[in-house]
């Protein structure tokens, strides 16, 4: 996937531009990455904290010390799930 691509991907999803195509996500976001693994498979990367968009490669890190350098045409989709806010006085 082209750079520009991932790029509005990220910023349709996240509902925010990114500084210099650097992307941050709270725990509260719950967001994960989807990749394209060998054979076709798919592997999901959960728990996404900071992405960054650079020339042919994407900068990912997770959980707390989990970095993966990713090349562009790996990662076939982006799943960001914010959790639900309660309005005061009303029930779920």
């Amino acid at each position: 996937m082209q750079k520009e691509l991932l790029h509005e991907m990220l910023v349709e999803a996240s509902g925010k531009r990114g500084k210099n195509a650097t992307f941050d996500f709270s725990e509260a976001d719950k967001a994960s990455l989807l990749l394209l693994g060998a054979e076709g498979s798919l592997i999901p990367i959960e728990s996404v904290s900071h992405v960054e968009l650079k020339d042919g490669y994407v900068a990912v890190r997770a959980a707390k010390d989990d970095l993966y350098l990713l090349q562009n045409d790996r990662v076939v989709g982006i799943k960001l799930q914010r959790a639900r806010r309660e309005g005061a006085g009303f029930l779920p």
